[in-house]
């Protein structure tokens, strides 16, 4: 009896280092196969083939920083072991690894962590000098037909080229069924004393009273035609280099209109920054901002005549409207009649929108839907 019960307890011991090593060792190994080759705004994944029954899903990582990579895609193994990254933007570094998804829902070891900066395709034709204009347009529909709130964060990923006037506008659409209105950010923003610095801009058109606008500490109304009758706020704000976001959202309401005013602010720490407020009359039709309206950029003003298009990237990275609603699609277009090629629009994650722009920059991405939710 005392033999059949040493062996009994031989074999669970067995057993349970047997399972120990299986939880301690992988049961899937990845290997050195796992490569990246850099494409245009494209990065190809490769590794070696694992024809394992109990592989499920090879799942693939992704980041700007190799210490904060996160779930990107999930897809199938095949013998073809490949996965193109279409959602890869220029000028950025990006770090890839993948693992095994198991069918008893463990997972393998990882693969090394590799990266690329795809390549940006080159324009080597001659643009044109001193064109002025509208440049490219991103549309935005929500599931929302109105709301009273939206916040766009964008990047500016580096500084214009040269002192032309650009402008980079966050929403112009519509606001109280029939009130048309617009604001961004703008190189040269003319403040009372003559003088041109950065800033922002929040215009409204089909009125030129000055009672319908407040002012911020340090900014400053505008009453004109010459767009037709509109009046606006401006306000002097050195923006940069970094990451930012932009606010605006209904405040109150009178016997008048609704007031909507506009902030900014440095992410992720700075202190709301107020622009100032205009008052939209009331509809019995419709209240809020209407979906479908348009972020686009604009040369305005250029310093220098013979020069072409100046370079300027800036992407918007998220939007929200009310307090947490996403657009469900986004379609872009080009100017048909100037800056033809130089510029273009892409996305890094099927949520943020790019902006580029310069006399090298080839157009890569074709108008349409840039994504849909």
């Amino acid at each position: 009896m005392f033999f059949l019960k040493r062996i009994y307890f031989l074999v669970i011991f067995s057993t349970l280092i047997a399972c120990q090593k299986n939880e301690e060792t992988p049961l899937i190994n990845i290997g050195d196969g796992f490569t990246l080759t850099e494409g245009e705004y494209s990065v190809t994944l490769k590794w070696k083939f694992n024809s394992d029954k109990r592989i499920q899903k090879v799942q693939i990582f992704r980041g700007t920083n190799k210490e904060n990579l996160e779930l990107y895609a999930t897809i199938n193994p095949s013998s073809n072991s490949e996965y193109v990254d279409k959602t890869a933007g220029v000028r950025t570094e990006f770090f890839y690894k993948i693992n095994y998804l198991l069918t008893d829902k463990s997972e393998s070891n990882f693969s090394q962590i590799l990266s690329k900066v795809p390549k940006e395709p080159i324009n080597m034709d001659s643009p044109k000098n001193g064109e002025i204009g509208g440049i490219h347009y991103a549309y935005w529909r929500f599931n929302s037909p109105t709301f009273n709130r939206i916040r766009h964060k964008f990047t500016i990923h580096d500084e214009p080229s040269n002192g032309d006037g650009l402008y980079y506008q966050f929403y112009q659409g519509i606001l109280n069924d029939t009130i048309g209105f617009y604001y961004g950010i703008q190189t040269h923003v003319t403040n009372p004393t003559g003088n041109h610095k950065k800033g922002l801009i929040f215009s409204r058109w089909g009125t030129r009273d000055p009672n319908n606008y407040k002012t911020a500490t340090g900014g400053w109304g505008e009453s004109a035609g010459y767009e037709g009758d509109f009046i606006g706020i401006r306000k002097n704000y050195e923006w940069t280099i970094g990451e930012y976001e932009t606010d605006l959202k209904k405040d109150s309401s009178d016997v008048k209109g609704d007031w909507y005013s506009l902030h900014i602010r440095k992410l992720p720490n700075e202190s709301p920054v107020y622009i100032g407020s205009i008052r939209f009359e009331k509809s019995s039709k419709s209240s809020g901002i209407k979906t479908d309206g348009i972020t686009w950029t604009e040369l305005y003003w250029k310093k220098t005549q013979t020069t072409p298009l100046p370079s300027w990237h800036v992407s918007i990275n998220d939007v929200t409207v009310n307090e947490s609603e996403k657009p469900k699609q986004v379609y872009v277009t080009y100017s048909s009649t100037k800056f033809i090629n130089f510029t273009n629009i892409f996305t890094t994650n099927n949520a943020d929108v790019h902006f580029l722009m310069g006399p090298k920059v080839k157009k890569f991405h074709s108008e349409g839907n840039l994504w849909f939710r």
